[in-house]
């Protein structure tokens, strides 16, 4: 059985207007559930607590890649359910979680192109996963995380490989996604499934959409739904692209605006 507790991470507890939205969604539709926020000095100090043999690897990491090692070693420790801080809750968890589940993934999106060299078929979400403590899928993704952390320098030319980059920056984020993100999580689910672990994948829309195919999922079929704020990424995320269209688009219209009125006023 899943315990009954979620588990999200921020930079701090103080969180803006938007981010206590999210969060509000979680704690509204599971008001029997226990909500723990988990800032950066906690998930420090849980590490050195229960992992102290990876508290000096998880320093060296960037933000991004210590809240990927973060929740598989949180719910492999503790058990629970966990969401990105953007991530909306759309339905109960109780709507969807089984009492006899042991591990509850969603299926994030098949690879962009599969010849890239990319590993598996099917990339598997982690920005939503729910799961008991000490389940060997969960376990074995802290350990891949980890080696995957140690081996960067001999594994960089196969990320490199695959990697839909067309900058430098675009390179940079796939290692991260290879080396802590989805790839390390993909390749521990994909190898307890081979194992015959006890593990539930939803259906796809459940805690994603298929970019891939831009395949539309109906409201109803979707459980968590991801913002995609996308704070981790090098450059500007899709939220702060759209602020900057409109800032452009108000600075131009003003001008005109004075413009005409300053070329009304010589006549």
């Amino acid at each position: 059985m899943i315990p009954r507790v979620i588990h999200q991470t921020w930079k701090t507890k103080a969180l803006e207007a938007k981010l206590q939205e999210w969060t509000s969604s979680w704690k509204k539709l599971n008001p029997t559930w226990q909500y723990k926020l988990w800032d950066d000095q906690d998930c420090e100090r849980f590490i050195a607590q229960h992992y102290p043999q990876l508290q000096e690897l998880y320093k060296s990491l960037s933000p991004v890649q210590r809240a990927d090692l973060f929740r598989y070693a949180i719910l492999a420790t503790e058990g629970g359910f966990y969401a990105d801080i953007d991530a909306v809750c759309s339905a109960p968890l109780d709507s969807f979680l089984k009492p006899d589940d042991e591990l509850v993934v969603g299926v994030e999106s098949e690879p962009p192109a599969p010849n890239r060299g990319y590993v598996y078929p099917i990339q598997y979400c982690q920005w939503a996963m729910g799961g008991r403590a000490k389940h060997p899928a969960l376990e074995r993704a802290v350990e891949v995380t980890a080696q995957n952390v140690r081996d960067q320098e001999k594994l960089r030319p196969q990320w490199h490989k695959s990697a839909p980059h067309t900058s430098a920056n675009d390179e940079k984020n796939w290692q991260t996604i290879m080396m802590t993100g989805p790839g390390a999580w993909t390749q521990a689910i994909a190898a307890g499934l081979e194992r015959g672990e006890p593990i539930r994948v939803l259906r796809e829309c459940a805690f994603g959409v298929n970019w891939s195919n831009k395949q539309r999922c109906p409201k109803k079929t979707v459980y968590v739904q991801h913002q995609y704020l996308g704070s981790w990424k090098g450059g500007l995320n899709t939220q702060q692209r759209l602020s900057l269209v409109a800032l452009v688009f108000v600075v131009v219209l003003s001008s005109m605006v004075l413009l005409f009125y300053a070329n009304k006023g010589k006549r």
